[in-house]
């Protein structure tokens, strides 16, 4: 029986804008979108989800790495808050989801101060029943400590939850805690299955959930 709904919040319940952020600050389209690829990817990113690194200490590394956009990658750091993009269709739905009785979570990779200026005051915070941040713990996923932090802390049993994330190294990490899994595949796939589960329960939840388990 579906008791507990785990939500990562990047591309889960809010999105990004790397690559207009960088193209308001002058970088054609490509060059931006490869940019922000990189950037995210990188293990100095890495640092500040592990809550090792602030994320001026990141623009000073990345400035190293990316000379020649290291005053662009600087102005983002310090402007955290032009980076994410609302997901309001979204929150609505995780707040009908609370009033159907569920208990949500959120398990996520993030920085201190990028959490602060995403997610931290949104409106959904106030449907959680608590949340688990990389920082905290210095712990990322997939490393399946952390899932089975989560499962530990709020005493939740695995067959029980189901976990969205838009990374499927992610999602295999929690099947490997024994958490059923739905990778997210875009905005409309996440707004279509949390109206299933909303109308159908535990039947409208997709097959992938089961896959690895």
């Amino acid at each position: 029986m579906l008791k507990n709904i785990i939500f990562d919040v990047g591309d889960v319940l809010l999105e990004y804008r790397w690559p207009e952020a960088l193209m308001a600050l002058g970088l054609p389209e490509q060059e931006a979108r490869t940019l922000g690829r990189r950037m995210v990817h990188d293990p100095i990113w890495t640092m500040m989800d592990y809550g090792v690194m602030t994320p001026l200490e990141v623009a000073e590394k990345m400035r190293i790495v990316y000379p020649e956009q290291g005053d662009k990658i600087q102005w983002m750091m310090e402007h955290p808050e032009t980076l994410y993009v609302p997901r309001p269709e979204i929150w609505e739905r995780v707040h009908r989801l609370k009033k159907q009785g569920y208990r949500l979570f959120i398990l996520s990779n993030y920085g201190k101060e990028m959490w602060e200026a995403h997610a931290a005051f949104q409106p959904f915070m106030q449907d959680m029943d608590g949340a688990v941040i990389s920082y905290r713990m210095h712990l990322l996923k997939p490393n399946r400590d952390i899932y089975e932090y989560l499962l530990d802390t709020y005493a939740l049993k695995p067959e029980e939850s189901l976990f969205f994330d838009d990374r499927r190294v992610n999602t295999d990490g929690a099947r490997s805690a024994g958490i059923p899994s739905v990778t997210v595949r875009s905005r409309e796939f996440l707004r279509e299955t949390l109206d299933r589960i909303l109308a159908e329960g535990e039947d409208g939840v997709p097959e992938e959930a089961a896959e690895g388990v």
